[in-house]
């Protein structure tokens, strides 16, 4: 549940209403329609690329910047690290709700740990992921994911490897 609340107000907070704000600042001072244009398309544009949808960096000139077909999100290892992860929280809350309120089986315990061990490793590679990718041009969206996901650190403590830990203490002070 932390991590859905926090994916969902990254997108909601950092990505959507930056964005809009931004886009209504330049739409409030200009009356030049190209202009209008040329906003509107760096608003889709940023947009795409902060939820992880747009591959690769937005370009400032709206006629260079491509929107990417959804065949190739297949290249885009954020996107994909976020799907299996609310596909997950799917699979678990239809499982949970499945069970009703009786005592768990012991099939229903082993399933429930192996959903939870799916999660621990699916955690630690996105945060391995984000912090393995911050340096790119996109970074500062995946550094400031990175800090809604793991603020307290409590994440990169429960990592095992040591240099997720550093590299992940290192992006976010």
């Amino acid at each position: 549940m932390f991590i859905v609340d926090h994916l969902q107000y990254y997108l909601q907070v950092d990505v959507l209403e930056s964005q809009w704000t931004i886009l209504e600042n330049a739409l409030g001072s200009t009356r030049d329609f190209e202009a209008l244009r040329h906003a509107h398309t760096n608003f889709l544009a940023s947009t795409l690329s902060q939820t992880f949808l747009l591959l690769g960096s937005v370009r400032n000139e709206p006629t260079t910047t491509s929107y990417q077909k959804p065949e190739s999100l297949k290249n885009n290892p954020v996107h994909n690290s976020l799907s299996t992860l609310l596909r997950l929280c799917e699979r678990f809350c239809s499982r949970v709700a499945s069970w009703g309120e009786m005592e768990l089986s012991v099939d229903q315990e082993d399933e429930l740990t192996l959903l939870c061990r799916e999660l621990d490793q699916l955690v630690s590679f996105l945060l391995q992921l984000l912090s393995s990718l911050r340096d790119q041009p996109c970074g500062t969206h995946l550094a400031q994911l990175l800090l809604r996901l793991d603020f307290n650190r409590w994440f990169s403590r429960q990592c095992t490897g040591k240099s997720l830990t550093g590299s992940l203490t290192g992006s976010i002070t």
